[in-house]
């Protein structure tokens, strides 16, 4: 969450200077917020530190409504900012009855992943994505035919794109 954002963003500079020593691109992901959002949050990152880089996480975006804003959003394609995007759905609850974490794959909950893929093309990402969903199930068994589903799906719905 963004309870500590001003004492992450002090050590900001460090991190980024400790992945620049290794070549690498820090991505700050759009996190689960209570005091801003994510948008907001991840900007302020970048003004603190021109040298980050962005996450888009689907789930936390839906979460807090800015799953379309992120396009409109021009100070994250004009460089281009956006690395790594994420892939889960959400259905506006992030935790089942007992309290712990949900994580949905991509068609089990409310997002356009095509038009998302779409808002993607638009800007020209580039990026790498991830899927971000479970795959062991009940008896601790991973399940490669959901994981293939959800794959299946990402992969039409880019598809519907091009």
């Amino acid at each position: 969450l963004d309870d500590n954002l001003d004492n992450n963003l002090d050590r900001l500079h460090d991190c980024a200077d400790i992945a620049a020593s290794y070549d690498i691109e820090l991505a700050i992901e759009t996190i689960p917020c209570r005091k801003s959002d994510p948008l907001s949050n991840v900007r302020r990152a970048i003004e603190y530190d021109e040298r980050s880089r962005v996450t888009l996480d689907t789930e936390f975006l839906a979460k807090h409504e800015q799953i379309e804003s992120v396009f409109a959003a021009d100070w994250l394609w004009e460089q281009p900012l956006v690395r790594h995007v994420h892939i889960k759905d959400y259905d506006g609850q992030g935790f089942r009855s007992d309290g712990s974490r949900k994580y949905l794959h991509p068609d089990q909950g409310h997002i356009d992943f095509v038009r998302f893929f779409r808002g993607l093309k638009q800007h020209n990402f580039s990026g790498s994505i991830s899927l971000e969903a479970p795959a062991i199930d009940q008896q601790g068994h991973v399940d490669i035919g959901r994981l293939h589903e959800s794959l299946d799906f990402i992969q039409k719905s880019i598809e519907v794109n091009k």
